[in-house]
């Protein structure tokens, strides 16, 4: 499973993007414990960090800020969306194990359905353990 979050662009040119927030975590969604999600502080985005179950992590990559100069990233074409770009960046990025992570489950247009998608996700993880 994988859940990404594109989000908090800065310094938009026309050609390239000098910062950019991505984050993306693939995770086993029988290994993560529901109940130890809790939300995480900072950002303007309701971030929430999540555990997985002993012995598991999830792979990571991204992170705040990253300079499109210092990891090399290949400039944005005109008239490629900002989220497509993202997806095209976080794909170049060399990822790492944590048994922790951080993610976006409701996007801030969408927390009226916030009941809905919790039941969703929390019915998706016990699918998973089976």
């Amino acid at each position: 499973m994988r859940f990404d979050y594109y989000g908090n662009y800065f310094h938009i040119s026309r050609r390239n993007i000098s910062s950019i927030d991505v984050f993306s975590a693939e995770f086993d969604a029988s290994q993560i414990l529901v109940e130890q999600i809790a939300p995480a502080q900072g950002g303007t985005v309701p971030m929430l960090r999540a555990s997985m179950a002993p012995g598991s992590a999830a792979i990571l990559r991204g992170g705040q800020a990253l300079e499109s100069a210092h990891n090399s990233f290949a400039p944005r074409a005109p008239g490629v969306a900002l989220g497509d770009y993202a997806a095209e960046v976080v794909g170049q990025l060399q990822g790492w194990e944590s048994a922790t992570f951080d993610f976006v489950l409701i996007h801030p247009e969408h927390v009226d359905a916030t009941d809905q998608i919790w039941a969703a996700f929390n019915e998706l993880v016990s699918a998973c353990r089976g």
